[in-house]
């Protein structure tokens, strides 16, 4: 036959249960917003290089003369 818990050890199972969803909660949060960041971070870095790109191609344009004047 088991033995019935006492009131300090169903506390101390709560708390520790608590802490342990807690802590993932965090885990998975900070997952999220570092994914997140890191996409930001990417969409950002390709935005730029279009800029560049485009600019670039601009500044050819102009040296060589073939562009329209409108």
């Amino acid at each position: 036959m088991t033995e019935p818990l006492s009131r300090t050890e169903i506390t101390k199972d709560a708390v520790q249960h608590t802490v342990e969803a807690g802590a993932e909660t965090v885990a998975n949060v900070s997952m999220i917003v570092a994914t997140a960041v890191r996409d930001i971070a990417s969409a950002l870095g390709s935005f730029a290089t279009e800029v560049f790109e485009i600019s670039d191609a601009a500044r050819k344009a102009r040296a060589e003369g073939t562009f329209d004047d409108d």
